[in-house]
């Protein structure tokens, strides 16, 4: 199927998450990955492998949504220099050929693609609090990113992440050549359209990622 917009996205996630049923790709990986991931990485349940894939679903369908709700700032700058690339790009990545993504095929491709989209909102939003004072979306994707890292498993995560960097860096120097500042990025925050909301993603109850003054809870009994 050729991707092409954001409804394209969804139903190519969803024919996947359809597909995993029988073929278990990501299944298969996420029982590889248990022993590797980080200490960090808390259960609350025991059906760990269940949790993460319930997880790594939630985490791709939240990739169309939140280009969805990215398209809702209105203005002629804001389109054509901020949104329009953003969702275009996210979008791409779903529709790059595989040989990009290690080979990798069904969900297992899925969580690879979406981990790029995820990641580069995250980037974006560092860039804009650091020069702008206030993030692009009012997203925090942190955890569930570095969950996500260690699922994909390094170095081939790290390669993704360089990636997003560059992507990010020639938005910078785009935007900056077009005039982009911080009167700019505020008329940003006042140019939603009214009544849409950002999409909420957190990791869930049965899954978290624990810093180091966190202490983990014990599972149900």
């Amino acid at each position: 199927m050729v991707i092409v917009d954001i409804d394209d996205l969804r139903q190519v996630i969803e024919e996947a998450i359809l597909a995993e049923q029988a073929a278990s790709t990501l299944e298969s990986h996420l029982k590889n990955r248990l022993r590797c991931l980080h200490h960090s990485i808390h259960f609350s349940r025991c059906d760990s492998v269940r949790v993460l894939h319930d997880f790594v679903v939630r985490y791709a369908r939240h990739v169309p949504d939140f280009l969805e709700a990215l398209t809702a700032y209105q203005g002629d700058f804001l389109e054509q220099e901020l949104v329009d690339p953003l969702v275009a790009i996210g979008v791409e990545f779903f529709a790059q050929s595989p040989s990009l993504f290690a080979g990798h095929s069904g969900m297992l491709a899925i969580m690879d693609r979406s981990y790029l989209a995820h990641r580069l909102l995250e980037e974006i939003n560092c860039l804009f609090i650091g020069r702008f004072g206030r993030p692009l979306a009012p997203m925090d994707m942190t955890r569930s990113n570095l969950i996500v890292h260690n699922l994909i498993g390094e170095p081939f995560a790290n390669q993704l992440d360089e990636k997003v960097e560059l992507i990010v860096a020639r938005l910078q120097s785009n935007w900056l050549a077009s005039g982009l500042d911080r009167d700019t990025v505020a008329r940003v925050a006042r140019s939603r359209a009214p009544g849409v909301a950002w999409p909420c993603f957190t990791a869930n109850e049965a899954l978290d990622l624990l810093f180091a003054t966190q202490e983990p809870k014990p599972p149900p009994h």
